[in-house]
């Protein structure tokens, strides 16, 4: 049977999602989660990780759920450590657990999944013909979102949310914005969005949302559990 660890760019587990995770990998006692951010303190964590300027930013969390964001160059090279260490142990699929596009990583023996390569071909073909709304933690995240989509013949309509601080208001205003764009499909485009969160949009804007979390998950189940 395979050994699955999903690489969490932040602490692990991940409290924030765990009944997605739960919802598909409960009775598997060969998948896990490890995060970059474990065993720091969150000064540590500030300190190792805080982006400079003109950096691409990305945002993860601590079981505790205070969030952090983060350099994707630093995030990247720790995430790299993690798979070397990873495959040392044997596990057989590698899942980062982040929607951002990684340029550098590699592993020898292991499978690695990258989300972005799996979920924006999937996401084209199951609503080509449909309006979409991608909603992001970060309004500084989206020209560079825009361009990875792009590249993958979308051209859906962003907002920003953050799921790290949660709030009603803004979630409303955002669906509401979107649904006033004539949107017919909203995407999730981070892996901190939780059940409660697609809930309340759908609640709001009568739209199907989708998480791009669970969008994975479902993946991994279906190809690499036996």
């Amino acid at each position: 049977m395979n050994k699955i660890v999903f690489i969490t760019i932040g602490e692990a587990p991940r409290r924030d999602i765990e009944d997605s995770f739960l919802a598909f990998f409960n009775d598997n006692s060969n998948v896990s989660q490890v995060g970059i951010l474990d065993g720091l303190t969150v000064e540590e964590a500030f300190q190792q990780f805080q982006p400079e300027k003109q950096e691409e930013v990305l945002v993860s969390t601590f079981c505790n759920g205070q969030g952090i964001q983060m350099s994707k160059e630093k995030v990247q090279q720790r995430l790299q450590q993690k798979i070397i260490s990873l495959e040392e142990q044997g596990v057989d699929v590698i899942v980062i657990l982040c929607t951002a596009e990684f340029e550098k990583l590699v592993t020898k023996n292991a499978v690695l999944i990258e989300p972005e390569q799996v979920l924006l071909p999937y996401i084209h073909e199951k609503f080509f013909n449909q309006s979409l709304g991608v909603i992001l933690p970060l309004s500084n995240q989206i020209e560079s979102a825009r361009e990875k989509w792009r590249a993958k013949g979308m051209n859906p309509v962003f907002e920003a949310a953050s799921p790290y601080n949660f709030s009603k208001k803004q979630f409303m205003e955002v669906g509401q914005l979107l649904q006033s764009e004539g949107i017919e499909v909203i995407v999730l485009d981070c892996m901190g969005y939780s059940r409660s969160m697609r809930e309340f949009l759908m609640t709001v804007t009568n739209i199907p949302v989708y998480q791009s979390n669970e969008l994975l998950f479902e993946y991994v189940q279906t190809m690499f559990e036996e």
